[in-house]
């Protein structure tokens, strides 16, 4: 198995495992059909009852403190959060896409290798109801990190 294949493999664990935990919260269902002939619609897994904070460039991709860092800030600025729709491919070649679920609108979209670290929110904190992941962003040596509330904290714990 392939480094890219086994981190696929871990990512979409830890979607079966939120998914699983979360059932009230966020649901799956079947992919819509897409908006226009340009988007490829992929089998995904799909999270709902999200909204999106942003995203943020990092320095450290792997850094939990970085994260919580980031979480808290994307968390106070975010004036308006965007309802979103978060898709995990269920394959290893598949993309990670946000879609604004009021417009359909797809806000970033990257192959799923490309994300590098996943965190919560510190329990007990502003954040415990935010989750976030790394992603490297165009080049090795730039990397974004994409920061979610859930609308129903536990589902986060």
């Amino acid at each position: 198995m392939t480094w890219k294949e086994n981190f696929t493999l871990s990512f979409q664990q830890v979607a079966k495992t939120v998914k699983r935990k979360t059932s009230v919260c966020l649901y799956t269902e079947t992919c819509p059909a897409p908006s226009s002939p340009s988007v490829i619609e992929e089998d995904s897994v799909q999270f709902n009852k999200l909204s999106y904070l942003g995203c943020t460039w990092v320095k450290a991709p792997r850094n939990e403190a970085e994260a919580q860092s980031a979480m808290a800030t994307l968390r106070a600025e975010s004036a308006i959060p965007i309802p979103i729709t978060l898709h995990v491919p269920c394959g290893p070649d598949g993309s990670v896409r946000i879609v604004d679920q009021a417009s359909g609108t797809e806000i970033a979209s990257f192959p799923i290798y490309k994300v590098l670290f996943c965190a919560r929110g510190r329990e007990g904190s502003v954040e415990s109801d935010c989750f976030s992941f790394t992603e490297s962003y165009r080049s090795s040596e730039d990397f974004q990190i994409h920061v979610f509330s859930c609308h129903i904290k536990e589902a986060v714990s």
